[in-house]
């Protein structure tokens, strides 16, 4: 069922309305006909998909390959205690369902990694609520692919949401044409890490002395059992390690106590329910817009702080600017024709002659794999052999000239 509100935004255009935006009839029946996909099922996830389901979006698929735990339940209010060990994506999908039986719900209990293009092309817009950079990155990674390999005919926009305590981000990305996630790695701190030396030896805070206790005097004495940071016995275990280490070089050992060992064990980020609440409606909000192009998105990162430890309670919105050379957006492929029986040298050849790429010395397939390559002079046998003994068209090819940028090839 589709929210009054929403109802209300399709009735008649607004002075914001985008090119697209259509009213009445024709702009419910679109909104009815899209299909959005929600990476994750945590805290945030849920937020998501609840925010998403009292629109009244149609069509919610659901991707977590994450099972319930204990730990999960203060805030993950899709889920109940007999939910336990089960997959989340899944629960949450039954929870959606049987609250709201006109919402179509699928769930996909598996990694991103595993899901093909064709599965993500079916999306008018995909929404992260990821605590991975690195998922992150790959998820943005893959929509410029499929953009890229597409010439821009499926762009998928991205809403990417982050919270940690008070904090929280949203960010809007077109494929290919605004900032993807790479653009904007530099924007994340790095993961707190600690060198083994100073664990070892020259210890200057407790959570020095937590970690040398569940990296070093963890393995020394329980050899390659895995600490689980859930397990009382295995946190008290580390926290007495901790405080005899503490001692011996006279640290303060007050604040080693379960809860603060636990946090430093499992690299916890806090995480608030009210902020991940804020940072939900932002992203439904922005994917409505999207949706229904009923007003402009946000141009196109949103910073929440909700904390006067900060800098007071606030939100602030500001432009991330696309890198010209950024590995992932700014990659530029050419579409080169395939030719049943062309010479790999003739292909060669043809790159000098009809690209102005002269001189490629190597040539690499999607798969890493080389044709020729100018370090390995034993595959110049090749050069003599049918370029489609090792491609076809569709197919990605790699060239690379001596002082030359790469040249990216799609075969057609």
């Amino acid at each position: 069922m589709i929210s009054p509100g929403v109802e209300a935004l399709l009735e008649a255009p607004g002075p914001f309305v985008g090119q697209y935006y259509a009213s009445g009839k024709e702009g419910l029946d679109f909104f009815l006909g899209s299909k959005v996909l929600i990476i994750g099922a945590g805290g945030l996830g849920c937020e998501l998909i609840k925010s998403l389901s009292l629109n009244g979006f149609p069509d919610i698929h659901i991707v977590d390959m994450d099972t319930i735990e204990v730990s999960n339940l203060n805030r993950q209010f899709l889920f109940r205690i007999k939910d336990v060990g089960r997959p989340k994506a899944e629960v949450a999908a039954e929870f959606i369902k049987k609250r709201n039986p006109n919402i179509k719900v699928t769930s996909h209990c598996c990694r991103i990694q595993e899901l093909s293009d064709d599965f993500y092309k079916q999306f008018s817009l995909v929404i992260g609520g990821l605590d991975s950079l690195p998922a992150r990155n790959w998820m943005s990674a893959k929509l410029v692919s499929i953009a890229r390999d597409t010439n821009n005919e499926i762009v998928i926009p991205y809403i990417d949401g982050g919270t940690e305590a008070w904090m929280g981000h949203v960010k809007v990305i077109y494929p290919n044409q605004t900032a993807c996630m790479t653009c904007q790695s530099a924007m994340f701190a790095q993961p707190n890490t600690f060198q083994e030396c100073t664990l070892a030896s020259t210890p200057r805070k407790p959570e020095h002395c937590i970690s040398w206790a569940q990296r070093l005097a963890w393995s020394a004495e329980r050899g390659s059992e895995t600490v689980d940071g859930d397990k009382d016995e295995h946190i008290q275990w580390i926290m007495k390690k901790a405080i005899e280490h503490a001692e011996k070089f006279k640290i303060e050992t007050k604040m080693i106590d379960m809860k603060f060992t636990r946090i430093v064990v499992k690299n916890t980020v806090a995480a608030i329910a009210s902020t991940q609440a804020i940072i939900a409606s932002m992203c439904a909000t922005e994917a409505l817009k999207l949706v229904t192009e009923a007003a402009p998105t946000v141009d196109n990162n949103v910073n929440f702080i909700g904390s006067s430890d900060y800098c007071g309670v606030n939100v602030n919105i500001f432009h991330a600017d696309k890198l010209k050379y950024c590995p992932e957006c700014g990659r530029k492929v050419t579409e080169v024709t395939f030719f049943t029986g062309e010479k790999v040298k003739e292909f060669i050849e043809r790159l000098g002659k009809d690209y102005k790429y002269e001189n490629a010395d190597t040539l690499i397939m999607s798969n890493e794999k080389s044709i020729i390559n100018s370090l390995f002079p034993e595959l110049k046998v090749n050069l003599e052999k049918e370029l489609g003994e090792f491609v076809k068209p569709g197919n990605q090819l790699a060239a690379k000239a001596k002082g030359k940028d790469v040249f990216e090839i799609k075969l057609k």
